[in-house]
């Protein structure tokens, strides 16, 4: 009896002696050569023991390890499905099943139920032991390709929206360990382009958002969702990080330079709604996101005219609705116009505004830096075609954005870049009520 136990439990290590020769889409960190399956739960395995210290949960390390050592066994027979092969997920569950079937029946009907079912609770990811395998085996891969200059995810075309949606609950095994992960491995790839990334839309239009918030945790957990519904819509935008109310006031332009401001409520010395009636003393078209852990700051949110609250412990369900309603609200919108230059397609919102010079309309544009079209065209054409983006024709030469308009007043439209542009007397009046009326609607 003892000798047909063992001979199913050596047919078992026969067989799994095939994980070797499955090979992964990652590279070693040499990347000389790809790594394959068993090399990738030997590494996963160590780093669990060693960093399970840092498991948001307190985890039984022997049953995380041997989950870690068994969950990709079933490939054996399903083959390695790469992370990103969407077509390759929908079948991925029935052929893993088959595959665990097979090979954990080779063992003794005990030790096959036992490892049958901790592939389960992996697979489930419910469990503490499962979030922090799942993290493990999230974390593993980025490592080596941070290691290897993203060659993999060069190679695969492999975008940002794309890695993070992968990782969207690893920070569910280990928070620490996410954080960690993001500044080393993600980050830096990001910034030197070693990745590709989102196909961006025309012109590259540029959105100047800020986080406020006094914890670091939060701060980096907003950029990573922000970045991930960005990058999903292929939107590019500029994020700056401040730890503080005070922080974010210290300098004066911080009240009118950005297009949304992500602001945590109790924040010490100058708390999240102080800071937004500072913003909206001075402009309301900036979008106000309150983040908070508690509903009881509804009604100063109101006051101080934010758009949204997102609660801390629901941002990855609100922050995709959040955006949504922002970006309608703030009407980023394409027009497409044939220029001087060649044909291009523009966002409205960083059309500054158009002036009307010999025979030529010139549109001033926001890009990283201002920008200037030109086309034969009258401006009362141009007037015609963007007076329901909210321009308002404030002189025979300029058609300007109200978006952009800080303030009219003493015969001058000031802008928000600093630019004074004039409004005739006999037009003031006029211009100056139509102004009005478009910072009410907004």
């Amino acid at each position: 009896m003892e000798e047909r136990r063992m001979d199913r439990q050596f047919d078992f290590f026969r067989e799994i002696d095939k994980e070797k020769f499955i090979e992964r889409q990652t590279y070693l960190t040499d990347a000389a050569r790809k790594e394959n399956d068993a090399e990738h739960a030997w590494h996963m395995a160590v780093m669990a023991i060693l960093l399970s210290e840092y498991s948001n949960e307190k985890i039984d390390v022997l049953k995380t390890v041997t989950m870690l050592l068994i969950h990709d066994l079933v490939e054996i027979d399903a083959g390695d499905t790469y992370a990103y092969d969407e077509e390759g997920k929908k079948t991925k569950r029935v052929r893993e099943e088959a595959a665990a079937d097979r090979i954990f029946g080779l063992l003794p009907d005990d030790q096959g139920e036992q490892f049958r079912e901790l592939w389960e609770e992996f697979e489930s990811g419910e469990t503490a032991e499962a979030k922090f395998a799942h993290a493990m085996d999230h974390i593993q891969p980025l490592m080596l390709n941070a290691a290897t200059d993203g060659k993999s995810w060069k190679e695969h075309g492999i975008r940002l929206s794309q890695v993070l949606g992968r990782n969207r609950n690893t920070a569910e095994g280990s928070g620490q360990l996410w954080e960690y992960a993001y500044q080393k491995f993600i980050a830096p790839n990001v910034e030197k382009g070693r990745r590709i990334q989102e196909h961006k839309r025309s012109e590259d239009a540029m959105l100047a958002i800020a986080i406020c918030d006094d914890e670091k945790y939060y701060r980096d957990r907003i950029y990573i969702l922000l970045r991930e519904y960005l990058d999903g819509h292929g939107i590019t935008a500029s994020v700056e990080h401040f730890s503080s109310g005070k922080e974010f006031l210290l300098k004066r332009e911080n009240l009118v330079k950005y297009d949304i401001v992500f602001l945590d409520i109790n924040m010490e010395d100058v708390d999240g709604i102080r800071t937004a009636q500072m913003i909206r003393d001075y402009q309301s078209k900036t979008c106000i996101v309150l983040v908070t852990a508690f509903m009881s700051y509804v009604l100063e949110g109101y006051k101080v005219g934010a758009v949204r609250y997102v609660m801390k412990d629901r941002m990855e369900d609100q922050m995709p609705e959040c955006m949504d309603a922002i970006l309608k609200k703030m009407q980023l919108r394409e027009a497409a116009f044939s220029f001087v230059e060649g044909e291009k397609t523009l966002y409205t919102d960083n059309i500054l505004y158009v002036e009307s010079r010999k025979h030529k309309c010139i549109f001033y544009y926001m890009e990283k830096e201002m920008e200037t079209y030109q086309i034969y065209e009258k401006l009362d054409r141009m007037e015609e075609k963007l007076s329901e983006y909210g321009f308002l024709r404030i002189h025979k030469s300029f058609l300007v954005n109200m978006k952009h308009v800080r303030w009219i007043r003493n015969y001058l439209a000031v802008l928000d870049c600093g630019e004074e542009l004039p409004v005739p007397r006999l037009r003031f009046t006029k211009v100056k009520e139509a102004f009005t009326a478009y910072k009410g609607e907004i």
